[in-house]
C-alpha cells in the first residue's frame, strides 16, 4: 500500500504586497513597513498689534496641531514678513532653543524664526507665544503692518486685533486676504490679551495677507493748572 506524508512547515507570517502587474514585492513592503511617518500641521496664528508713537508692538499667539494622535512636533519654522521686525521673545511649553536669521534673496525683507522642541515632546499640539516689535517713521502716514508665514503646514488660519495707544488715530487703507469683523467675533483669547478697545478685527481668508493703516499722530498739550481762590 502506498504511504503518504504530511508535513507541517512554520512560515514567518508577512504581509504580502502585490502590484498592479500581479507581481509580488516584498522589498516594496519592507519599504513602506520602515517610511517615516510625516506629521501634517495645521497652524492658527492670532495677531495683536498696538501701534503707539514711533513704534508698532505686536504679539502673537501661534497654536500649531496635527492631524493624527501618532505623530508629534518635532520642530517649527515661520517666518515675518516686514521692514524692520525685530523678534523680542519667544517662550512656549517644550521649547529646547530658537534662532532668528534674516532671509537672503527675498524681495520683502524677511526674519526667519526656527524652533526646536524637546525630544520629551510627545503632544500633538504645540503653543508658542512671540513679542515683536518694529519701529515706525511718525511722518508717514501709511503702516504697513508684519504679516507671517508658517512652513510646512497643511493649512493657516487666524485672526488680527488692532489697538492703538494715546494720541495715534488709526484707520483702515487697504487689505488683502483678510476679511473686517467685528472685535466682538474675535476669538475670547485675543481679546483678553489687552485691556483697551480693539478698533480694527480681521479673520483669514487666506495665509498670504496684508493691512495697511492710515495713522495719524496728535500732538499732546500740556493741561494748564489753575487754582480758584473763594
Amino acid at each position: 500500500a502506498d504511504r503518504v506524508q504530511i508535513r507541517w512547515l512554520h512560515l514567518a507570517k508577512e504581509e504580502i504586497v502585490t502590484s498592479k502587474d500581479g507581481i509580488i514585492d516584498p522589498g516594496e513592503h519592507n519599504q513602506t513597513a520602515n517610511a517615516v511617518v510625516v506629521p501634517q500641521i495645521i497652524a492658527k496664528h492670532e495677531a495683536l498689534h498696538s501701534v503707539d508713537e514711533g513704534i508698532l508692538r505686536s504679539t502673537h499667539d501661534l497654536l500649531f496641531s496635527t492631524t493624527s494622535d501618532v505623530s508629534s512636533i518635532n520642530s517649527i519654522r515661520f517666518s515675518f514678513h516686514g521692514k524692520g521686525v525685530r523678534v523680542a521673545s519667544l517662550v512656549g511649553h517644550a521649547v529646547e532653543s530658537w534662532s532668528v536669521e534674516k532671509a537672503v534673496g527675498s524681495g520683502t525683507p524677511t526674519t526667519l524664526v526656527h524652533v526646536l522642541l524637546k525630544s520629551s515632546h510627545l503632544d500633538s499640539t504645540t503653543m508658542l507665544k512671540v513679542h515683536t516689535e518694529m519701529d515706525r517713521d511718525p511722518s508717514l502716514a501709511h503702516l504697513e503692518l508684519p504679516s507671517i508665514e508658517c512652513h510646512n503646514v497643511l493649512r493657516q488660519t487666524g485672526e488680527v486685533a488692532i489697538i492703538k495707544e494715546a494720541n495715534v488715530e488709526v484707520h483702515e487703507h487697504k487689505i488683502a486676504g483678510l476679511a473686517r469683523c467685528d472685535p466682538s467675533d474675535l476669538s475670547s483669547r485675543l481679546r483678553l490679551n489687552t485691556n483697551r478697545p480693539i478698533v480694527l478685527g480681521y479673520k483669514y481668508l487666506n495665509a498670504q495677507n496684508s493691512i495697511l493703516l492710515n495713522v495719524k499722530e496728535h500732538t499732546s498739550i500740556d493741561t494748564l493748572e489753575a487754582s480758584i481762590d473763594r
